[in-house]
């Protein structure tokens, strides 16, 4: 049995971009799901998120309720 190298080549560069695809999908459903508020993040990162930020020099707002009962 033989390896044929333009084959696997093909097979690489194919799993590669679905890789990034798959990667570009998930970032764009975790980008949908925090701007839509349905995620909430835990109360052990409140500390966190209650520090400002270095260049805005104020903390991020975190709506804990919208979102949360229609989920």
């Amino acid at each position: 049995m033989t390896v044929n190298p333009v084959s696997q080549a093909a097979f690489f560069l194919a799993a590669w971009l679905c890789g990034i695809a798959l990667g570009f999908l998930a970032d764009l459903a975790y980008f949908l799901v925090n701007l839509l508020g349905a995620a909430a993040p835990p109360d052990w990162l409140s500390a966190c998120y209650a520090r400002p930020l270095p260049l805005l020099h104020r903390p991020l707002r975190i709506r804990k309720s919208r979102g949360a009962g229609h989920w």
